[in-house]
């Protein structure tokens, strides 16, 4: 198992595949452009659209967190960080702070994953030793 999703073997491409998200990878989730080339953008709200969620409180919070998540996807996805790219160093904290308060208000504490813990606690260290967290997210 891994996660919530079972990883199994796919014959057709001939190595085990995590069936969720359509076998989408961390990267289609934090890049700037989809696998053609175009720019992709905003791509909460597809993914908010996609649910049927009428509870206006709830989908609000739901709203805050994809908001939150587009100002912290260029410091998951940018080799080097910089104000003009989305990705200023010294908003890192503040960011990740906002996504986090965000998420817990939407899904509640005990919905906090570890590697949103280690964004949160670790993130500064390894942007301070590694340059970015791009070389973590293992693509």
């Amino acid at each position: 198992m891994g996660g919530n999703a079972k990883i199994e073997w796919d014959e057709k491409k001939k190595r085990r595949v995590k069936h969720s998200f359509k076998d989408r990878t961390a990267r289609f989730f934090t890049s700037k452009f989809d696998a053609d080339g175009r720019q992709v953008g905003e791509l909460w709200k597809k993914l908010m659209d996609a649910e049927n969620d009428t509870d206006r409180v709830r989908r609000k919070r739901k709203e805050a967190v994809w908001e939150a998540y587009e100002a912290l996807a260029p410091y998951l996805r940018d080799q080097k960080y910089s104000a003009a790219t989305g990705s200023d160093p010294a908003k890192y904290k503040q960011v990740v702070h906002a996504f986090l308060k965000a998420f817990v208000a939407a899904y509640g504490e005990t919905h906090v994953t570890h590697y949103m813990h280690i964004i949160h606690a670790h993130g500064d260290y390894f942007i301070q030793k590694y340059g970015s967290l791009a070389r973590w997210n293992t693509q």
